[in-house]
């Protein structure tokens, strides 16, 4: 990749990424979970310019100070960037004018912040602040519409930049052990939207029955367990590892079928993973009208609290995180469980209403990305007491 040469811009470029309304409200319990992989939305002001996405690497170097390193820009050289985080306040802050080393021009190299003036064109030279903070919202860091990432030499900016981006927000990939973590829900009948067809299949002749698990920090997740090793399934190799297939009703108008996820099933060398497109393009971050309005897709979603209809089914391979294959036919599956779902802010449709309410069970309690809180403080939480889910304001 060769550094770009600097050009006005604009202001008349649509901004794609809208920061969250509730500012400095932090997702996060501690450092460790704000440590991970995030999805980095941006919009690049050099060579490649226009709307991107791409993936970073956050982790802790020092959890007394709450230091961090920011990793994996896309770029030839394996440039590290320092920040300090602050989960209680809210906020990441990044110093300005930090040393990279040489790039492969063997120039000096540098992570700085410039800004946009008021004519949408990027002003000339680094912003006078020592650091730059940004807000985490939720799940993600943002950082002002004004502020533009720089990787270059600030002395020399006639050489063009490395990286030049703004509208910088950093999404955290959602971190989900498939084997540990989950707890028996019920059983269910699964009409497979992904493989059944691709092999002269009917899937809806060919359905059978299936566990379902919950998992027990993230109410709104559920897995499908090994369903192509099941005694019940058409394709049942029990000599293949176990898999299983995850999927989110926290919006049940937007289910999303979790990508990397090993579903158990292999064609050829390859280890297939089951998904959809709005898993796979929220795995990207993409925003679900973004997603509807561009593939003109119905969404997969929740009918009657109890019944997931799987849409726009495909599948990838595994370690493979940008490839979305189609199989063949219209992929379009189905999950009838025998009680409904429980998950997301509050209860699906018609979720607790024939179960009464567990008051000797012991509350747990949720924050409203879903995330359990051990010591609930003042605010809203979610709280379940056995099979009874409410929302409630804890003093």
């Amino acid at each position: 990749m060769k550094k770009s040469y600097k050009i006005l811009f604009t202001a008349f470029i649509t901004v794609v990424m809208t920061a969250l309304s509730c500012k400095g409200a932090s997702g996060f319990s501690s450092l460790e979970d704000f440590a991970g992989r995030y999805n980095w939305d941006y919009f690049g002001l050099n060579g490649s310019y226009g709307e991107q996405h791409d993936q970073l690497i956050i982790e802790i170097t020092d959890a007394a100070t709450g230091e961090v390193s920011i990793s994996g820009f896309p770029l030839a050289q394996k440039f590290t960037v320092s920040a300090t985080v602050d989960i209680e306040a809210g906020i990441v802050t990044i110093t300005n004018k930090q040393y990279l080393g040489l790039d492969s021009d063997l120039d000096p190299t540098y992570f700085y912040f410039k800004r946009l003036g008021d004519d949408g064109a990027v002003i000339d030279g680094a912003v006078e602040e020592s650091a730059v903070t940004a807000d985490i919202e939720g799940t993600s860091i943002v950082w002002a519409e004004d502020i533009v990432w720089a990787i270059g030499d600030p002395a020399h900016e006639k050489n063009g930049w490395w990286i030049c981006s703004r509208n910088n927000v950093l999404t955290h990939v959602l971190k989900v052990d498939a084997r540990d973590g989950w707890k028996e829900y019920c059983n269910g009948t699964f009409v497979d939207g992904w493989l059944l067809r691709a092999v002269g299949f009917d899937p809806e002749a060919k359905a059978w029955t299936v566990a379902v698990e919950q998992n027990e920090e993230i109410p709104y997740l559920f897995k499908i367990v090994d369903p192509y090793r099941n005694q019940y399934s058409p394709l049942k190799d029990t000599s293949k590892e176990a898999g299983c297939i995850i999927f989110s009703v926290k919006d049940p108008d937007y289910v999303e079928v979790l990508p990397e996820v090993y579903s158990g099933f292999n064609s050829g060398s390859n280890k297939v993973n089951c998904l959809n497109v709005e898993g796979y393009y929220g795995m990207l971050n993409y925003t679900h009208d973004f997603v509807i309005k561009t593939f003109e897709i119905t969404p997969s979603s929740v009918e009657n609290g109890n019944v997931v209809h799987f849409r726009n089914c495909r599948v990838n391979w595994a370690g493979i995180l940008n490839t979305l294959n189609v199989t063949k036919g219209d992929m379009i599956g189905r999950l009838v469980l025998e009680k409904p779902l429980i998950g997301g802010d509050d209860p699906l449709p018609g979720a607790v209403t024939t179960v009464e309410a567990d008051t000797d069970a012991a509350p747990e309690y949720f924050n409203l990305q879903g995330v359990r809180v051990n010591n609930p403080s003042d605010g809203i939480y979610i709280v379940r007491r056995g099979h009874s889910v409410s929302k409630e304001y804890i003093k």
